[in-house]
């Protein structure tokens, strides 16, 4: 249970952090 929670916060992280990249690479282009 406590593994799943974990790969699910890790997730979580992940996606934020493919969403900001890719807002700063439109800002950087843009």
């Amino acid at each position: 249970m406590n593994r799943n929670t974990h790969g699910e916060e890790r997730r979580k992280v992940e996606k934020a952090t493919s969403m900001e990249r890719l807002g700063w690479i439109e800002s950087f282009v843009g």
